[in-house]
Parts: structure tokens; C-alpha cells; sequence
């Protein structure tokens, strides 16, 4: 079960270094953009801190250290050059750790992964037939739910260096207008060529996250974030429902 989770969790990476794309730039010009304009400051001196004066790690770093944690995003992911191959992804990840459980939903363009942990037992949730199938869980939850984020890049703290900073008009719902935003850029450290350059772009509201990019030269994957917090506000993700029954395997 842990597996096809993480197989889940790992499209992102897969679907962004899959190309074999040539251009050491990234070229974006099919794709479709939440930012409109970007009006950057200075870079900051070097220092042997590469994340010095970076608000990143204060609001983002729960999702990184294996705590619990509430998040809703909508993913976007974009292959450079063909944006008819764009896919899009409702998440939806809880993890409470004094209370031992952990729930994933993840709503995919062919498939909806629903997936319950708790009293040390993974119950793979079948909403359309109203079923679950059940089987013990016996790894680490905090492990679990590192995991989950780890392999997204979601809330990514380490191991990046802040390259730019500024403000931004972005736009967080089709149709909307544009909102003016904080943000950061960062580069992913100890990439081996221009080609494999990985770069996250963090946007807030009053210091709060509410959408990151990641880019590659073979595409970019945008997050906007619901609802994000170190609080589970709504418990009831971790009920089995009562009109389901039980699946074999």
C-alpha cells in the first residue's frame, strides 16, 4: 500500500524529469502562467547561510520534520512545450500524530486514491463502490508523513539557496483578478548541470503560503494552497464512513 502511495507521490518528479529536452533555459512561453507580473529586489550578500533572511523555513518548514499537519492544494503540472499534456490534481493530506493517523486523498485525472492509516492499520478507501480493503501498517507514521510532502517537494527547507526576493501580481482562481503577493526564489543545491537546475518559487499573503513552483527545463508544477496548517480543524477525515463495507483484496 505504502508504495503505490509513494508511486503516487513521486508523478510530480517523473512527470518534470522525464524529458529529454536539450535547452539549458526553461522555455515557458506555451504554458499557462498564475503570475502576472514579478518585480524583484536585490539578491542578498552571500553568506554561509544559504537560507538566511528566508521566511520559508517559519512557515513551511512543519510540512519537512515529520509534525502534523492539515493540507489542501489544487496541482498543476506542465510539460515544456506541450500544453495540451497539462494535468490537474486535487490533494487533500492529513496527518495527526497524537492521535496516530494519517489520511490522503488525492483526485487524479484517471484515478482517485483515497487512503486512511490509523490504530496501525491502512484502509484503502473505495468511494465510488462505498467499500474499503484493510491491511496492517506497520511503518513509522511520522516517517509516513515526512513522506508524503518529501516526495512532492512540498515545504522543501533544506538543501536550496535563496536566490531572489520581491513582489508579485498573481492570480489563485481562474477567472479572479490578480493579487499582489511576497515572494521567494530558491535554487536547489549540488545539481549537476543547467539542464537538471530545479528552482521553487514560494508566494504569500501576509506571510502566509499560498502557491509554489517548481521548474525544471522540462517543465514547472504549480501548487495553490487552500488550506494549509500545523492544526487538523477538521477531525472527521480520519472516519471510516458507516455505510461502507469491508473489501477483500
Amino acid at each position: 500500500m505504502k508504495k503505490r502511495i509513494c508511486l503516487f507521490l513521486s508523478l510530480t518528479v517523473l512527470l518534470l524529469f522525464s524529458s529529454c529536452s536539450k535547452n539549458p533555459e526553461p522555455d515557458h512561453s506555451d504554458e499557462t502562467s498564475q503570475v502576472s507580473s514579478q518585480e524583484a529586489s536585490p539578491v542578498p550578500e552571500e553568506s554561509s547561510d544559504p537560507m538566511k533572511g528566508a521566511i520559508l523555513p517559519s512557515v513551511l518548514g512543519f510540512l519537512q520534520d515529520g509534525s502534523s499537519y492539515y493540507l489542501k492544494a489544487e496541482m498543476k503540472v506542465e510539460k515544456t512545450g506541450k500544453p495540451d499534456q497539462s494535468k490537474q490534481y486535487q490533494l487533500l493530506i492529513a496527518v495527526d500524530l497524537q492521535k496516530n493517523t494519517a489520511m490522503v486523498f488525492a483526485e487524479m485525472p484517471d484515478e482517485t486514491i483515497h487512503v486512511l492509516v490509523k490504530n496501525k492499520m491502512s484502509y484503502r478507501i473505495h468511494d465510488e463502490e462505498k467499500s474499503y480493503s484493510v491491511q496492517r501498517f506497520t511503518g513509522g507514521l511520522a516517517s509516513l508523513a515526512k513522506s508524503y510532502t518529501s516526495d512532492l517537494y512540498l515545504g522543501v527547507t533544506t538543501g536550496l539557496s535563496l536566490i531572489e526576493s520581491g513582489k508579485a501580481s498573481i492570480t489563485l482562481t481562474d477567472g479572479s483578478a490578480p493579487v499582489s503577493a511576497d515572494y521567494e526564489k530558491f535554487e536547489m543545491l549540488n545539481t549537476v548541470s543547467s539542464t537538471d537546475a530545479l528552482y521553487f518559487t514560494y508566494y504569500y499573503i501576509q506571510q502566509k503560503p499560498v502557491m509554489e513552483i517548481m521548474e525544471t527545463s522540462s517543465g514547472k508544477t504549480t501548487y495553490i494552497f487552500r488550506e494549509i496548517s500545523d492544526t487538523i480543524k477538521d477531525t472527521s477525515v480520519f472516519s471510516l464512513p458507516s455505510d461502507y463495507t469491508v473489501k477483500d483484496d
